[in-house]
């Protein structure tokens, strides 16, 4: 978890199929997620990018990111720019930990290297011209 400027944000990927499930409890309710730590062949992880409070101009927040999934020799498997991972106005409290789109799901498939997978994220506040990198790994085998 990083934050600069109020603005704060955390990525986390993980194998659980039931994230939504645990996400989507009561502001009051912790929800535990696994980290993904080693995982096989075909075994989906699920990125997940957090974010809290947001600046918002005449009432809407403006969440950007750009994400990037980096196989162990170095070259990019996906990499997307400029997301929006939120648009506009804050319900509640606007230091609740917000889910951010997209979520996005990944397997390893057969043929793909062995070894540590990097997930870069930079999280922006475009109303408050705030980035955030954030990056979280797994291991395939």
């Amino acid at each position: 978890m990083k934050s600069a400027r109020g603005f704060a944000g955390a990525l986390l990927a993980t194998t659980d199929e039931d994230w939504e499930k645990k996400w989507m409890t009561p502001p009051e309710t912790k929800p535990g997620f696994t980290k993904a730590g080693i995982v096989p062949y075909g075994k989906k992880v699920f990125i997940l990018t957090f974010f809290a409070n947001p600046l918002t101009e005449n009432g809407y927040a403006n969440v950007r990111c750009d994400l990037e999934i980096i196989g162990p020799t170095g070259d990019i498997a996906l990499s997307q720019k400029d997301l929006t991972c939120f648009t506009g106005p804050i319900a509640g409290n606007p230091y609740n930990l917000r889910l951010a789109a997209p979520v996005i799901n990944f397997s390893a498939d057969p043929g793909d290297p062995a070894g540590a997978w990097l997930v870069e994220v930079n999280l922006r506040d475009a109303n408050r011209k705030v980035e955030l990198l954030l990056w979280t790994n797994f291991e395939v085998k």
